[in-house]
């Protein structure tokens, strides 16, 4: 029961024993960009719950893996790895907060839009914890400009002064929803990564419906400062 294409419709769950918990991919892994799509909990859904990936419930049933969290019809989820009967979810809020897990995928259905693969994607002001990122029109192109920080949500690293920050800003045009840059020499001029070397700050990203997803090399900013993260537009 490999991994297919979500298949996003009404039709009956098949049946769900300790098989249906299967591990979820990293969404912000590159080799995921291909595969991610959007979707949204379907009219009449209910509460939809995420359920914990890998969980082995033996004989008390995949229900055993049933998480608090839930979501509602309407709710949009980037969905990563896509099973028989589930499908790897993850859910971003207002406040950038995410839950991620597996789904039940007869519980969601395709998102107008959702699939573009245009440059203008990017556009718009995007948040997740401890980091923004946002992408306005600059003539024929886009200027892209993002804040991170490492320990702004921990009182103590606050009190101390030791909360580490990064930032970025640069200009670059793209092709589609997708962007690989790497940031070089002052003025955080935007080359292609094949220039970069190993310590220059190099960013992926793919913009899908209301999500924003990057992943950095973990040298754009200070001591464990990363963009690395699913974002939604504010």
């Amino acid at each position: 029961m490999g991994l297919r294409r979500l298949v996003m419709a009404g039709g009956l769950v098949l049946a769900l024993g300790a098989q249906g918990a299967r591990a979820c991919s990293d969404e912000t892994d590159l080799q995921m960009f291909g595969a991610l799509q959007v979707a949204q909990i379907r009219p009449g859904a209910g509460r939809t719950h995420f359920y914990k990936p890998a969980c082995d419930a033996g004989a008390k049933g995949f229900e055993a893996c049933r998480k608090s969290a839930y979501l509602m019809p309407g709710d949009v989820v980037l969905i990563g790895d896509v099973n028989d009967a589930t499908a790897c979810a993850s859910f971003v809020d207002s406040k950038g907060r995410i839950t991620s897990g597996l789904i039940k995928n007869d519980r969601v259905q395709t998102v107008r839009g959702g699939d573009t693969t245009s440059a203008t994607a990017f556009v718009g002001r995007w948040v997740r914890e401890e980091a923004e990122i946002t992408v306005t029109r600059r003539g024929d192109g886009l200027a892209f400009s993002g804040d991170a920080t490492y320990g702004a949500k921990d009182p103590s690293r606050v009190k101390r002064g030791a909360v580490n920050m990064g930032t970025f800003a640069f200009s670059a045009k793209a092709d589609s929803n997708r962007l690989s840059v790497a940031l070089t020499g002052a003025g955080d001029v935007a080359q292609p990564q094949s220039a970069a070397t190993a310590t220059d700050c190099q960013l992926d990203m793919i913009a899908m419906g209301p999500y924003l997803v990057v992943r950095d090399n973990m040298q754009c900013g200070g001591m464990n400062v990363s963009f690395t993260g699913i974002y939604r537009k504010r």
